[in-house]
């Protein structure tokens, strides 16, 4: 099996790349703004590209709301400075 499998009943919520507005293959940064624990995993409402979008952070357990995060198909693949969040947001 490739890939990860997403979380029974939150399928329908998770971010989906629509190709008029965003690239499939690279990450953007988002701003966390709050963070909750769903069926084992953090998930967080992540705000980026002027949207906001419920994002997986299993892949940097250590971020926490106010954080800006690189997101890549619906998780978080690493943490960012604020500076580099900011100036991309």
């Amino acid at each position: 099996m490739s890939g990860v499998e997403p979380c029974p009943g939150l399928a329908g919520s998770l971010p989906r790349a629509n190709p008029s507005r965003e690239n499939k293959h690279r990450a953007v940064p988002g701003k966390i703004l709050w963070v909750e624990e769903r069926e084992g995993s953090r998930i967080a409402r992540v705000q980026y590209d002027g949207i906001m979008r419920l994002t997986y952070l299993d892949f940097v357990p250590e971020a926490v709301v106010g954080d800006y995060v690189m997101v890549r198909a619906g998780f978080a693949i690493s943490r960012v400075n604020v500076e580099k969040g900011v100036r991309s947001h």
